[in-house]
């Protein structure tokens, strides 16, 4: 895998998941019972937002060469070492549950977008190199991008899948 093939694959998650969105109403994004009971599509949406952020914070620390300022969220989330994501995922759900559907998914492909520009600035070889920047460890830069597609990927396959199951089952 190169660069642009990593850039590529974010962009083609990007695409699906507007595609598939653009299809719904708001009333259908914004309704409980999208994959668990209780969340919506806006509220998954929320959540890849939430962990965009930790992306981000990665990205712009690699393109600056510095270590990466995580989101300040709540002090006993660990959001570096990823130990505790159900309540990661609990804190994300409360910070963006009252938002708007236009606000959540505007902050969503605003991020996203970000972090395609990021990617793009950052060279070619920096993304290949296990512990570069050191602050990675035993993983390489491409792992965050290949982090967030996985995540991007597995949300939109439980969309493409619940849609399947709902066709006619949905106001709208």
């Amino acid at each position: 895998m190169n660069k642009k093939q990593l850039i590529e694959m974010l962009t083609k998650v990007l695409e699906g998941w507007e595609s598939e969105l653009a299809r719904l109403s708001e009333e259908q994004l914004t309704t409980p019972g999208y994959v668990e009971k209780d969340r919506s599509i806006k509220d998954i949406l929320a959540h890849l937002t939430g962990w965009q952020q930790v992306s981000v914070a990665r990205l712009s620390a690699a393109l600056e060469g510095r270590d990466p300022e995580y989101p300040r969220w709540s002090p006993e989330l660990d959001v570096v070492h990823e130990t505790n994501n159900d309540a990661v995922n609990a804190w994300i759900y409360g910070a963006y549950s009252a938002r708007s559907w236009a606000e959540v998914h505007d902050e969503w492909r605003d991020r996203f977008h970000y972090v395609l520009q990021l990617a793009e600035a950052i060279p070619e070889e920096d993304w290949f190199v296990f512990g570069k920047p050191a602050w990675l460890g035993e993983y390489k830069l491409s792992a965050v991008v290949e982090g967030s597609h996985e995540h991007h990927q597995e949300h939109l396959d439980d969309l493409r899948s619940w849609l399947r199951e709902q066709k006619g089952k949905m106001p709208g």
